[in-house]
């Protein structure tokens, strides 16, 4: 009898260790951010020399000011990295073209082919951009093809300039700037918007006359973005959590073509 029970104990014992494991790996998946410097973070982590790709798409639930919660897809996308990648991927076309608010560009047409294949119809999507990519998620959420499939929810913009001033966007957008970055000042639309071009958020993060520092390391910065939540509201208690098992990158058409290209001389 009392090896029965020590067994039964046992027992009990390993699936009891075996639930809390299971529970801490499911928990280790998940990503709470609470501040616009969380998604800046993430978005950062586009920027990968094109090994991985510079647009992301994870599962979430966002969590609003007023405590409603829903699922959400972020697509997250980043802008251009370094000269090379400036020819063959995201490239110097592509910012023209959203600078002039023209949506033409390969990477805006490929970035819209990423969404239409790997989100469901009907779902929310949560964009998150930066730079050139901000310019994009801007430019995407006044597309009708997408406004139609999706219910576009937010787009938060880490130093991208303004553009699309005369389309109907969907959902809400919020645009943040350290004092010290020039980019979210570099559209046409400073001469014809000046205003809308001129409003976004602003916070300095030291770095002086380092623009390009500010541009690409202020965003992730907890200490000058902490204080925004997700939504980019300034002592705002919007979150999102989000499923990192879930994350995917994916490329743009130039790296892919580029890779084939190399793929092909190697053979």
């Amino acid at each position: 009898m009392k090896k029965q029970l020590a067994r039964v104990f046992l027992s009990l014992i390993m699936v009891l260790s075996v639930s809390v494991c299971m529970l801490a790996s499911a928990k280790s998946t998940m990503k709470v951010c609470t501040s616009a410097a969380d998604l800046g973070e993430i978005v950062m982590d586009g920027y990968n020399l094109g090994e991985k790709g510079s647009v992301q798409i994870i599962e979430g639930t966002y969590t609003s000011n007023k405590g409603n919660t829903f699922d959400v897809y972020v697509v997250t996308v980043s802008g251009t990295e370094n000269e090379i990648q400036h020819k063959v991927s995201n490239s110097g076309l592509s910012l023209d073209f959203a600078a002039l608010n023209i949506k033409n560009s390969p990477y805006y047409y490929r970035i819209k082919t990423i969404i239409q294949e790997n989100i469901p119809k009907g779902s929310r999507i949560f964009f998150v951009g930066h730079s050139l990519g901000g310019m994009m998620t801007q430019q995407l959420a006044t597309d009708k093809d997408l406004k139609a499939d999706y219910i576009i929810k937010f787009d938060l913009v880490f130093a991208g300039p303004y553009t699309q001033p005369n389309d109907k966007r969907e959902g809400g957008i919020c645009r943040l700037g350290d004092w010290s970055d020039v980019i979210p000042l570099e559209t046409a639309n400073l001469l014809t918007h000046p205003k809308e071009t001129l409003t976004y958020s602003r916070e300095y993060g030291g770095y002086g006359i380092d623009f390009w520092g500010a541009h690409m390391n202020s965003y992730e910065n907890s200490d000058v973005w902490g204080k925004y939540d997700v939504t980019g509201k300034k002592g705002g208690k919007a979150t999102l959590t989000l499923d990192m098992s879930t994350r995917k990158f994916y490329k743009s058409d130039y790296v892919l073509i580029l890779q084939d290209l190399i793929n092909d001389l190697g053979k």
